[in-house]
């Protein structure tokens, strides 16, 4: 089972929890029907901007239900994924100072 979550910053940039689902796999259809329900839900009022990870359905589920948003790529997972690249690179201290430099840039 995958809990999907929608966090928002409202007014006061207090976070909140918008919506949420949870679905039985990550597939493309899934997160279109998440993502239509979003939408059903607002009155058809679409994001500006949306992070996500890079899970490749959630990726094609935006481009088909939410053609005109923006789709980012969320720096936590960024630096996720750099971090894991990087190991097998770079040895001992040269990892972390890489992402703080990777980080700031």
């Amino acid at each position: 089972m995958t809990l999907s979550l929608f966090v928002g910053i409202d007014n006061n940039y207090k976070t909140r929890v918008l919506a949420q689902a949870l679905t039985k796999y990550e597939t493309q259809a899934d997160y279109s029907w998440i993502l239509q329900c979003t939408l059903e839900a607002t009155d058809n009022l679409p994001p500006i901007i949306l992070f996500t990870d890079s899970d490749l359905g959630m990726v094609a589920a935006i481009q088909v239900v939410y053609p005109e948003t923006r789709h980012l790529l969320c720096i936590y997972h960024i630096i996720e994924n750099v971090k894991k690249k990087a190991k097998s690179k770079l040895h001992g201290k040269m990892v972390k100072s890489f992402v703080e430099d990777f980080y700031h840039m």
